[in-house]
């Protein structure tokens, strides 16, 4: 967000003052995990431990900080990835990743930066709801769907059980459900593999390319304004269960089913 700085007391309604300042935004330019430290009781990525911390360096007026935040000590990262996105496009991107605890299961967290006391400071923007005891959600990533210049949420709640494709709008402090489809999963439980699914392009249109619940069909889905999602081309069919899915050049897919990888165009 734009920061003025005045350098007199009494500022012009409509213009500028001489010498006034535009400071530019706070940029998280990376971020990372603290150590697995903690035992959450849910294990969805089969590794036992996960972090409470998470670290960033932001830029700030040409200097480089370090910032973290720490999870309440119910609460871990139940994740093993990092995403970065703009997501009100404001020239500043937010850490998405998912937050859990044991009582109120996974939830979509996303953190961003803010000035207190003169420096940059790591807390949270916004989440979305929990998917409920013992549950986990896997997200798939981000994309303007809506030609609004805002990124959009999608994420597959409980990919494990019969897996719910939802996207979400982000509305701080809120990540909001706006449609749902179900029979997709982009996870099989116990693995660290997370990339089950990508945002892409299909006939000129934003889409998700993910497996169904089975994982040998790969779906070709867009939303709808009434909340639903629309295939918008054929699936690809495979004999093997999909293993990984990579976004490669051009929107192209690599899809890893079993021994055998398959290039999408």
């Amino acid at each position: 967000m734009l920061r003025r700085t005045f350098l007199a007391s009494l500022a012009a309604p409509c213009s500028l003052l001489a010498g006034e300042v535009l400071a530019a935004p706070m940029v998280i330019e990376r971020a990372w995990f603290g150590p697995a430290d903690r035992a959450h009781g849910h294990d969805a990525l089969g590794i036992g431990r996960y972090p409470g911390r998470v670290h960033a360096i932001v830029r700030d007026s040409g200097r480089q900080h370090e910032v973290h935040l720490n999870l309440a000590v119910n609460a871990a990262f139940e994740d093993g990835l990092i995403r970065l996105a703009d997501l009100d496009a404001d020239g500043s991107p937010q850490i998405v990743l998912i937050a859990a605890t044991r009582s109120a299961g996974a939830a979509i967290t996303v953190l961003g930066v803010e000035r207190r006391d003169g420096a940059p400071v790591l807390l949270e923007r916004a989440r979305g709801p929990s998917v409920g005891p013992g549950r986990w959600l896997n997200l798939v990533g981000m994309g303007d769907f809506h030609g609004d210049g805002k990124q959009d949420v999608v994420a597959v709640s409980t990919p494990h059980i019969g897996g719910v494709l939802t996207l979400y709008r982000y509305q701080r402090p809120h990540l909001v459900p706006v449609a749902h489809e179900r029979d997709v999963s982009n996870h099989v439980y116990g693995e660290v593999e997370q990339q089950l699914a990508a945002v892409t392009i299909r006939d000129g249109r934003r889409c998700v390319a993910i497996p169904n619940q089975r994982r040998h069909r790969l779906r070709f889905l867009a939303p709808t304004l009434r909340g639903g999602w629309v295939a918008v081309a054929p699936d690809a069919v495979f004999d093997h269960p999909i293993q990984s899915i990579r976004l490669v050049e051009g929107n192209q897919l690599q899809v890893q089913a079993g021994t055998q990888f398959r290039l999408l165009r």
